[in-house]
Formats: structure tokens, sequence, C-alpha cells
């Protein structure tokens, strides 16, 4: 793991270059997170920013054209859709049950 000099929390989560390719659509290009321990981030934007696109990436269920995932200082590398190595899911807020 790497440590960040600012305030000495380790970075656990680092995603870096990662970069997504749907035919002629780049819906990701050289995207950079570092996550430290004790952290909470959101991912936000416009409808096709390819926000939905990383959060695939990070839990497994597509590949990445390039870039790096690292975890607890570890490459990640998803080589069984059904076991993932983040312990990560994604749910579409398409697919949660409305308030109303």
């Amino acid at each position: 793991m790497s440590v960040d000099e600012d305030d000495g929390r380790d970075v656990f989560l680092n995603i870096k270059a990662i970069s997504k390719r749907y035919g002629g659509l780049q819906a990701l290009d050289d995207v950079h997170i570092d996550v430290k321990e004790g952290e909470v981030h959101a991912v936000v934007g416009e409808n096709g920013a390819g926000k939905s696109t990383l959060m695939k990436i990070l839990a497994g269920i597509i590949d990445r054209d390039g870039g790096t995932i690292t975890f607890r200082g570890e490459e990640v590398v998803f080589t069984d859709r059904k076991s993932t190595r983040l312990n990560s899911s994604h749910i579409p807020l398409s697919r949660m049950p409305s308030s109303a």
C-alpha cells in the first residue's frame, strides 16, 4: 500500500489510467482515483459520463481496456466473474425500489 504524504493515511484503492471503449465511443479515458482508509467517495456526472462503466469495472462485471486497479497494494485482475477480490456490487438506480 502506498501512503499519502499529506496525512499519512494508507491509499488502499488506487485506480490508475482506466480506459474503456465501446466501438467508436470512448466511455472512460485515463481515469485516476485514490481512496484512503476511512474515506467515502461518490461518483457523479451527467448521463453518459461513464459512472456505471467505472463501477462495473470495479465490480469485475466488465473488463477494462487499459489501466490498473490496485487494492491494498496488490494489482487486481478479475478472472472469475462470480468471485471478485473487491467484494463489491453494482446496483443501478433503475433497479432500486421507489420510495413513493
